[in-house]
């Protein structure tokens, strides 16, 4: 887990990023 958070550093926080943008997006999209 230590190993692919130091080389997933950047890959961890762009699926964070996307998942809570995603509901963002589909409740823009819903609204």
């Amino acid at each position: 887990m230590i190993e692919a958070q130091q080389t997933g550093v950047p890959v961890k926080i762009s699926p964070v990023r996307m998942s809570g943008m995603t509901p963002y997006v589909t409740r823009v999209i819903e609204y």
